[in-house]
């Protein structure tokens, strides 16, 4: 006997209480995820390895990429293997889109992550293959660089 009740009673009434409890947790656990675990709505970030269906909008999946992007700005006009002028960091949470090819993100230092400024980047090659896209950045409205940048630390 446990608390005053057969052992038997207590079983049954553990057994009656599971399903009941089943069903009032599982449409909780349904209502977060559809068949894409994504809960029906837009997801919150995306691998920049799957930005092929964003090649006609990049800047809208680059705003979206879950990662860090490490860049390489080089004086406009020179690329690798000249070496780059600034190495800075960009998280995309702190992107905005202005437009299918532009937008506008806080650039940060890899040292020290305290901002540089604020870059518009254009993006004009989106290489989905390689996580690369590349362009020009104008920084605080004055200075000009071409850039390519990845989710990989170069």
């Amino acid at each position: 006997m446990i608390n005053n009740r057969p052992i038997s009673l207590n079983f049954r009434l553990l057994y009656h209480r599971i399903p009941l409890l089943l069903l009032l947790i599982f449409p909780f656990i349904s209502l977060g995820c559809d068949g894409n675990n994504d809960g029906g709505s837009e997801p919150d970030c995306v691998d920049i390895s799957s930005l092929e269906e964003f090649e006609a909008c990049p800047a809208e999946g680059l705003t979206m990429v879950c990662r860090s992007l490490f860049c390489d700005f080089f004086e406009s006009g020179q690329t690798s293997p000249t070496p780059p002028v600034l190495q800075p960091v960009i998280f995309p949470g702190e992107c905005e889109q202005i437009d299918c090819s532009a937008m506008e993100c806080t650039i940060r230092s890899t040292d020290t992550g305290d901002v540089i400024g604020t870059g518009v980047f254009t993006i004009s090659t989106l290489l989905t293959t390689e996580d690369l896209f590349t362009g020009s950045v104008v920084v605080d409205e004055t200075d000009h660089f071409d850039y390519f940048c990845n989710s990989v630390v170069f």
